[in-house]
């Protein structure tokens, strides 16, 4: 059932799994965190969110990936989607979740079917990919599936409020993203906690969001830092 509406998920964003697409469009930064905890158990969908964050990295918020990423138990397999999206070409710099990441305490193939015998392991560390080693979970070859993916045209066009994601910068992307899903006002150390980056940076992405005219913003920032950034503003 998760693999489902994970592959549902990715099919509203344009990645060719063969099932119906979400009804709504899915929360991008959320959605590859889940996929990267069960990727163990399925290499195409691996081999799938690696290749939707290569040609769509520009619509990641990467800080805030990142700051999602530091609570999580085990982020080896999201350290090794990332890393191999950043060396395949993506089109927006990873390396904020990237650092956030952790390598395996212990070593091990990936994928659970290597798991299964001592020669299947033997076999895929022996013949691992370098960044596989690097993050303790082994695979030894992996494909960039481009056909399989759709145009950031199409992915637009079938997702409208994912053009907004384009026209601001990381930091405020995932400013903007924390204020957007806030319930009640915050404060800007917990607008840089959520987002990951700095309070320096939270209180000056407001201000832009404010600026621009993203409904969000100011008026969720709270305390002393909302007075400053109204008057800004």
């Amino acid at each position: 059932m998760q693999l489902h509406r994970l592959a549902s998920n990715w099919a509203r964003l344009g990645v060719g799994f063969n099932v119906s697409p979400a009804r709504k469009t899915p929360d991008i930064e959320p959605l590859i965190i889940e996929t990267s905890t069960v990727v163990a158990t399925d290499a195409r969908l691996f081999q799938m969110a690696v290749s939707w964050i290569t040609l769509n990295a520009q619509l990641i918020a990467v800080h805030r990936l990142g700051a999602l990423v530091r609570t999580m138990v085990d982020s080896s397999p999201m350290g090794l989607m990332l890393e191999l999206a950043a060396s395949a070409g993506a089109n927006r710099s990873l390396r904020a979740a990237i650092d956030a990441c952790t390598p395996a305490s212990v070593a091990a193939p990936l994928f659970d079917i290597d798991r299964r015998s001592t020669a299947a392991a033997k076999l895929v560390r022996d013949h691992a990919m370098p960044v596989s080693r690097h993050w303790g979970r082994w695979i030894d070859e992996f494909e960039l599936h481009s056909a399989a993916i759709r145009s950031l045209e199409w992915t637009l066009k079938h997702n409208r409020t994912l053009s907004q994601r384009l026209v601001l910068s990381d930091a405020d992307l995932s400013a903007w993203l924390v204020l957007r899903d806030a319930s009640k006002p915050i404060h800007a150390a917990e607008i840089a906690r959520r987002a990951g980056i700095s309070r320096m940076q939270a209180l000056r992405s407001t201000q832009r969001l404010g600026l621009l005219g993203f409904a969000s913003s100011p008026k969720k920032l709270s305390g002393p830092r909302r007075r400053m950034s109204e008057a800004v503003l």
